[in-house]
């Protein structure tokens, strides 16, 4: 079963090439560092969100430790899994489950010694005296000679800079992914030039600390930051402080709509990171979405430009030709709905992200994993087709739908102005109200679902997103079976319905 050795000894695998022992002033965070590129508002204190993917992480790296100790012995699976996994609720022991059997399928059968703690791969930038260490969770000589190992337990896989810091000192070994939840083996090989990779990798870390911190860039990478309960992009409504303590759940607009047909569509996503029925991702479109997509860049592009006809005229060439007709239909319908609306809006953005944090009684874990009574903050987002005025006192959020469903979910209108108007008031803009506009651009013909909120209807709209924030914030933190499930028809298009399906009591 191959032999487990407290540590390889880099000079004998390795020829000496690693250096190790000299401490570096500063390590670069590859993920901090997207997020200072997108945002300069992305440095600072955040608050303390959802860690079930680390958590899950850390319990597969555990077993897998406890498994090669074990001889690789397949009697003691069922006891590993029970002390390991049995404190867990039944639908992440059951995917952590599923996740080890991944790592004992695709760990290397000719193994003949493993190392448990290998050295990182490691970079030193000399100029700027920065580092990138890439964490490796297992070195495993075969016959090929020595791997790398990174457990993977979602679908990424190594990025290039990482695997330019990994082969920057270390040619000795080859980094692999073992890629979980995919069910496969990546191989990562040196890039082209992993010195210059690195040289990037550094300045660009310097260039970022050392920007100046004057706004905020709002976007889809607010979703991975720390920080949008504080940094003001989706401000607080009503009273509470959100510190760097304080749990924040982050709810889409998506996860909004599945919340009023079934707690559990809304919450697994959201607060457990509960995978897909299908293990993807969902940042590529299904088939059935590409001209949806298409329409909506377009028309966000041409909402803003003296020639929207040259905009539309290079959509056309991103679809494939049975579609081209339905785009140009659908850029017809939108265009004479846009002259026609009454009244008209004027523009100031579009593909705008921005939402309105609640701070409510909520359930948190103590330092004992206790569950306990605290201020939990719940931030709601949104991305806009378009934010604009109808007048100088009334501000405008126009939706664009391209789909056959004629009406927005309960909570979207809702979301839609207390958004604008907490925007507004946090820049201490006064207003009279919100006209959301809802363009029905498959109807024919095209038409126009304008609700207008005043002051007091923005306050009870407010009431009702806290509502529901009061009833995310109280699921407890770490239980994935906590969510009620609602069976219907919206069951037929869940991403979750099988694993739904299997926990059902």
């Amino acid at each position: 079963m191959g032999t487990v050795i407290p540590r390889i000894c880099s000079d004998r695998l390795y020829g000496g090439g690693v250096t190790y022992g000299r401490p570096p002033l500063e390590k670069i965070d590859l993920h901090a560092l997207a997020r200072l590129e997108a945002c300069p508002s992305a440095r600072g204190p955040g608050s303390q969100l959802p860690r079930q993917v680390l958590e899950r992480w850390k319990a597969v790296r555990d077993a897998s430790v406890e498994w090669h100790h074990s001889g690789r012995d397949p009697d003691a699976i069922d006891r590993i899994e029970q002390a390991l996994f049995g404190a867990w609720d039944p639908v992440q022991r059951r995917l952590l489950s599923e996740l080890f059997s991944a790592y004992r399928r695709l760990f290397p059968r000719d193994a003949a010694a493993v190392d448990l703690d290998p050295p990182p791969g490691v970079a030193i930038h000399d100029d700027t005296n920065r580092t990138i260490s890439v964490a490796v969770q297992a070195d495993v000589v075969t016959g090929e000679g020595v791997q790398a190992i990174r457990i993977k337990t979602g679908r990424s896989v190594t990025g290039e800079v990482e695997a330019a810091a990994f082969y920057h000192s270390d040619e000795q070994r080859t980094l692999v992914d073992l890629r979980l939840m995919a069910d496969d083996i990546v191989t990562v090989g040196p890039p082209a030039d992993p010195v210059g990779i690195v040289d990037d990798a550094a300045r660009r870390w310097d260039a970022a600390l050392s920007a100046p911190r004057n706004g905020r860039t709002a976007g889809f990478h607010c979703h991975t930051c720390h920080r949008p309960a504080r940094c003001g992009q989706y401000p607080v409504v009503g009273e509470g402080t959100v510190t760097s303590g304080t749990r924040t759940l982050l709810i889409s607009k998506s996860r909004l709509a599945a919340l009023a047909s079934c707690l559990r569509a809304a919450a697994w996503p959201a607060i457990y990171s509960i995978p897909r029925d299908d293990g993807e991702e969902d940042d590529l479109p299904a088939a059935n979405l590409v001209v949806g997509n298409q329409f909506h860049r377009s028309v966000a592009a041409a909402l803003l430009s003296d020639d929207a006809g040259a905009i539309y005229e290079a959509a056309y060439g991103t679809v494939s030709p049975s579609e081209v007709e339905d785009l140009r239909w659908l850029f017809d319908q939108h265009e004479a709905l846009w002259t026609s609306d009454e009244p008209p809006v004027v523009v100031t953005r579009t593909e705008y992200q921005f939402g309105a944090t609640f701070v409510v009684d909520g359930s948190v874990l103590d330092r004992r994993d206790r569950l306990a009574g605290a201020p939990v903050a719940v931030t709601f987002t949104a991305v806009t087709d378009v934010n604009g005025w109808e007048d100088d006192r009334v501000a405008a959020v126009v939706e664009h739908r391209t789909g056959r469903a004629s009406d927005a979910h309960p909570y979207e209108a809702d979301l839609y102005a207390v958004s604008a108007w907490s925007a507004l008031h946090s820049m201490q803009r006064a207003v009279d109200g919100v006209a959301v506009h809802f363009h029905h651009v498959r109807a024919d013909p095209a038409m126009c679902d304008r609700r207008f909120y005043t002051l007091g209807e923005i306050e009870q709209a407010a009431e009702r997103l806290r509502t529901v924030a009061r009833e995310l914030a109280s699921l407890h933190p770490a239980d994935a079976a906590a969510p009620e499930f609602t069976v219907g028809p919206w069951c037929e298009r869940c991403n979750f319905v099988l694993r739904c399906s299997a926990h059902r009591v």
